[in-house]
């Protein structure tokens, strides 16, 4: 297993802690916990926010940026945040630095996709969440499996600018990459599983 290094800042009020941990044995990630706020959604938002800390993602100035410019009159014409293949310096790093840099990345993002798709089954299958509840789950699962497909993307398009400049350790890359395929494919099926619960739940009632 990798080492995986994700931090949650909690933005209100804390009622209770939980520990999360994103790869059994070795990361422990410590989120604060609402009432409203289920161990699936805290795997969930673990995992997304390892994504934008470890650059998976490109970071994006969302509302927030576009409420700035409404607001203060800043400039939208600032430089657009670094993509995966810039941070690492895709075309111009040492290459076999670069294909362990990125087999490591996708190892790591298949790791915390596969413990979150854990809980997610786990979820379905022990949940006494009501409809409503139950709705915030689908969305922030679905949300973390975007996440992971966005991660994927990046990866790809470094691997092919590294190609391009030697093929030597791009076997073992793909290998990770069609690992990473697998468990985003298995998560799809657990999204449809959380969906169906979803549905299957009457407004009134909570799931047994």
């Amino acid at each position: 297993m990798r080492s995986v290094a994700v931090s949650i800042f909690a933005l209100m009020s804390v009622t209770a802690c939980a520990t999360v941990s994103m790869v059994p044995g070795e990361v422990v990630v410590e989120a604060s916990v609402t009432p409203e706020q289920s161990s699936l959604r805290n795997v969930c938002n673990a995992y997304t926010n390892q994504a934008k800390a470890e650059h998976w993602v490109t970071p994006s100035n969302g509302l927030l940026g576009l409420a700035k410019v409404l607001i203060d009159g800043a400039s939208n014409k600032k430089a657009a945040p670094r993509t995966y293949a810039q941070v690492i310096e895709a075309k111009t790093a040492n290459v076999s630095d670069l294909y362990q840099r990125i087999s490591k990345d996708i190892g790591s993002a298949r790791d915390g996709l596969e413990v979150v798709t854990s809980e997610a089954q786990t979820f379905i299958a022990t949940s006494s969440a009501t409809k409503a509840s139950l709705r915030r789950d689908v969305v922030s699962f679905e949300s973390a499996l975007v996440t992971a497909q966005k991660s994927r993307r990046n990866f790809a398009k470094a691997i092919s600018i590294v190609a391009d400049r030697s093929e030597y350790g791009l076997t073992a890359v793909e290998t990770e990459l069609a690992a990473l395929d697998t468990a985003i494919d298995a998560a799809r099926e657990t999204a449809n599983g959380l969906a169906k619960a979803h549905a299957s739940t009457p407004a009134y009632t909570a799931v047994s």
